[in-house]
C-alpha cells in the first residue's frame, strides 16, 4: 500500500518488481510468525488447538508446508513475470539509452500532458505525421504525442494545446508555412518558448524538399510573424524523414533524442550526461568494418555511382577503426 501511494520508482517495471518482491517478503514474514506461535504453545495438543483457532491448520508442520508452497509459488510467478518482460523486450525492441542500455524515463514537465505536439499540414504531411506518432509509441512505450485526429476537439484551442506540450514537433512538407493553422501552432510555440524538433519530408515526390526550399517558403508566408521565425525553425540541422525501415528508425531516434532533451529528466546535469552518448534500438545495424581488402566495381552507365564510390572510399580511409583500404574502378557495361 505504501509503495502504491508513494510511487518511489520512475519506471513501471521497477515498481512491479518491487511490489512482487515485497509480497514475497511479507508472506515469508507472516509465515514465520505463524510457525513461531504454533511451536511456542505449551504441549502438542495445546499447539494444535491454537494453530487451528488462529490459522485453521492443525500443526506447525502443516503451516511450514503451506509457507514453503506459498513462497515457492510466489517466487515462481515473480520469475515468470521477469522472464516475460525480458522476452517481450527482445521481441518488441524499444529505444534505449546507450549510457545504460535501458529505456529512457519519460518524465513530463509540470503543467504538461504531452511530451510533444505534432504540427503538420494535412495535404502533404498527414500520412507520415501519423506514421511518426505510431512508430514513436511503439519504440517509446508511454510517450504521449499530441495529434489532431486523436486529441483536437476545438480548433480555437490550438494555442492551449501547444502550451500543454513539452516540445513542438514540426513536420515540414510542401505547403506547411502556407497553412494558417500551422503558422498559428508555430508562432504559439515560439511565444511560449517551446523547444522545436524540426523534421523535413525527404521524398520530393511526396511533398518533400531541401532546407533551402523550406526557407524560401517560410520567407514567403511568414512575413506576418515576429522576427526570428526562420532562425528558430532552421537553428539546427533539420532531421530528414526517410521511409525505408532501417533509415526511418534513424530518423525516429533523432526525433526521440530531441524530445527527451526537453524532458526534466534529461535537463538535469546527470540526465544530460546519460543522453549524450545517444540512443540505440536492440537488433539494429551497427558499425561495420572490412576484414579483408575490398575491390568495388562501378558501372559507368550508372550515373552518380562513381561519385558515391569515391565518397565511400574516403569515408573508409578516414575511419581508423576500419581495416584494410578499399579501392574501386569503373567498368564499361557489356
Amino acid at each position: 500500500s505504501v509503495l502504491c501511494f508513494a510511487q518511489p520508482f520512475a519506471r513501471v517495471d521497477d515498481f512491479q518488481l518491487a511490489v512482487g518482491a515485497n509480497l514475497v517478503l511479507a508472506s515469508t514474514f507472516l509465515s514465520g510468525i505463524a510457525i513461531k506461535i504454533c511451536t511456542d504453545a505449551g504441549g502438542a495438543s495445546v499447539a494444535s488447538e491454537e494453530c487451528a483457532a488462529y490459522f485453521g491448520i492443525g500443526s506447525a508442520e502443516d503451516i511450514t508446508t503451506v509457507a514453503i508452497v506459498l513462497g515457492g509459488a510466489m517466487l515462481a510467478v515473480l520469475s515468470l513475470v521477469v522472464t516475460w518482460r525480458i522476452v517481450a523486450s527482445a521481441r518488441d525492441p524499444t529505444i534505449r539509452l546507450v549510457f545504460s542500455g535501458r529505456e529512457p524515463i519519460l518524465e513530463l514537465p509540470k503543467g504538461c500532458s504531452f511530451h510533444g505536439f505534432l504540427s503538420h499540414v494535412w495535404g502533404t504531411g498527414q500520412d507520415q505525421a501519423h506514421t511518426i506518432v505510431r512508430q514513436l509509441q511503439l519504440l517509446m512505450p508511454g510517450v504521449r504525442i499530441w495529434l489532431d485526429v486523436d486529441n483536437l476537439s476545438n480548433l480555437a484551442s490550438l494555442e492551449s494545446c501547444v502550451a500543454d506540450s513539452a516540445a513542438v514537433l514540426v513536420f515540414l512538407s510542401a505547403g506547411y508555412f502556407k497553412s494558417g493553422n500551422c503558422r498559428r501552432e508555430l508562432y504559439a510555440a515560439m511565444e511560449q518558448g517551446k523547444p522545436l524538433v524540426v523534421v523535413r519530408e525527404g521524398n520530393e515526390e511526396k511533398g518533400g524538399g531541401s532546407a533551402a526550399d523550406f526557407r524560401a517558403e517560410c520567407a514567403a508566408y511568414c512575413s506576418d510573424a515576429a522576427a526570428g521565425v526562420a532562425e528558430a525553425v532552421f537553428a539546427r540541422e533539420l532531421i530528414v524523414w526517410l521511409r525505408a525501415h532501417e533509415f526511418q528508425r534513424e530518423s525516429l531516434k533523432q526525433i526521440a533524442h530531441q524530445l527527451l532533451a526537453a524532458s526534466p529528466s534529461f535537463a538535469r546535469p546527470a540526465g544530460v550526461h546519460q543522453l549524450a552518448p545517444g540512443l540505440f534500438i536492440p537488433g539494429e545495424l551497427g558499425c561495420m568494418r572490412f576484414e579483408v581488402p575490398v575491390h568495388l566495381l562501378v558501372c559507368e552507365a550508372n550515373a552518380g555511382a562513381p561519385r558515391f564510390a569515391t565518397q565511400l572510399q574516403q569515408a573508409v580511409d578516414e575511419d581508423e577503426l576500419t581495416a584494410p583500404r578499399s579501392t574501386w574502378e569503373q567498368h564499361t557495361p557489356f
